[in-house]
């Protein structure tokens, strides 16, 4: 859990990264919260990780953080669903939902625009 920068935290948890979200709720953060969240996540093996705003809680360092260790630690394929521009910097395709279909916009040389 190093790379997301939780371990002491995660250590400190009577049932360390197993303890439940509610009872972590009291003494952790939303973001410690959520990058706990995202740690776990990323802990087990799959081949789709979906993450719904899974920054929305964070600074940008921790963003970033989040984002660099989702892009080097997870292998299988992401869909994020996100508000923030800054969240689609580690995304290869980015689709936006628009009347009931998903559209390809461009993004970085591409641009994205509301």
């Amino acid at each position: 859990m190093a790379w997301v920068q939780l371990t002491d935290v995660i250590k400190q948890l009577p049932d360390q990264l197993a303890t439940p979200i509610s009872t972590a709720h009291d003494s952790l953060s939303a973001g410690e919260l959520q990058r706990l969240e995202l740690a776990r996540a990323l802990a087990h093996p799959s081949s789709l990780l979906i993450l719904d705003e899974p920054t929305s809680n964070l600074d940008v360092r921790n963003e970033a953080l989040i984002l660099a260790a989702v892009k080097q630690h997870y292998t299988g394929s992401v869909i994020i669903v996100t508000h923030r521009e800054s969240t689609l910097a580690i995304c290869d395709r980015v689709l936006r939902l628009s009347h009931g279909r998903l559209k390809p916009v461009s993004y970085g040389d591409k641009a994205v625009s509301g």
